[in-house]
């Protein structure tokens, strides 16, 4: 192994991502930051109703997040109420749910 495909290698394992696209995407710049994001976002609207949004997430060549939310049209009275509304029709599990204000 060349020492170049080392330095692809070693940088794919600072930022999570996996060797197969470390020689195709990574420079001798730094990674950005490889926050998780969760597919489905819980928040409340204007009315103080819970909503609930499923998110898609997918990367672009230079490995930046393109994310895509739909808002769904139920209304909800409580965070579980969305929950469960995510894990019944979208088989959601734990972890998966991030919650704004």
């Amino acid at each position: 192994m060349s020492a170049s495909t080392q330095f692809y290698l070693d940088q794919a394992a600072l930022c999570g991502r996996n060797a197969q696209t470390a020689t195709a995407c990574h420079t001798r710049k730094p990674c950005m930051s490889r926050d998780l994001i969760r597919p489905f976002l819980i928040s409340r609207d204007a009315e103080g109703n819970v909503r609930l949004s499923v998110r898609d997430v997918r990367y672009n060549s230079q490995g930046y997040p393109l994310v895509t939310a739909v808002l769904q049209d139920t209304l909800f009275e409580t965070v579980a109420a969305a929950r469960s509304f995510a894990r019944t029709n979208f088989k959601a599990v734990a972890g998966q749910y991030e919650l704004t204000a």
